[in-house]
């Protein structure tokens, strides 16, 4: 019986967490990286460690327009 007024306490906690790591849950559930990652990609690139961001200069820097010169 005293657990029961242990569980309120924890309560206005737990939830504001909860919805937090069920969104990005949902798309990680697929994967085994249940860390809250900002950005979505991150979760649909779990080969690559780093964030999206990182990869890019991997791929190749973009076409920049060449000076008329």
């Amino acid at each position: 019986p005293a657990k029961k007024p242990e569980q309120p306490a924890p309560k206005p906690t737990r939830p504001a967490y909860t919805i937090l790591s069920d969104l990005p849950a949902a798309c990680a559930g697929v994967l085994e990286a249940p860390a809250p990652s900002p950005l979505p990609a991150a979760a649909l690139t779990p080969n690559i460690p780093l964030p999206p961001l990182a990869p890019w200069p991997e791929i190749g820097p973009v076409p920049q327009p060449r000076p008329a010169g």
